[in-house]
């Protein structure tokens, strides 16, 4: 098996995280949900810095690729 070992999420990560949420989700998520995606984002942050493929089924991740600009599969 393969081990993949990243760092942890720059500040500049949760500054674009905050941002994505409060500007595309804020007024349609809340509580639990809204910290969830916010996890999600940071994400599909570390998978684009990475250069990493992004991988799930998931809707939340549809949205957040789309205004991250990346390529999410989903089969």
């Amino acid at each position: 098996p393969s081990t993949i070992l990243t760092d942890a999420p720059a500040t500049e990560d949760w500054i674009l995280a905050a941002d994505i949420v409060r500007k595309n989700f804020w007024s349609t998520y809340t509580g639990e949900s809204l910290d969830r995606l916010t996890h999600d984002v940071l994400i599909a942050i570390s998978a684009y810095r990475s250069g990493a493929d992004l991988w799930a089924r998931d809707k939340d991740f549809q949205l957040i690729c789309r205004f991250l600009h990346i390529t999410l599969y989903n089969h």
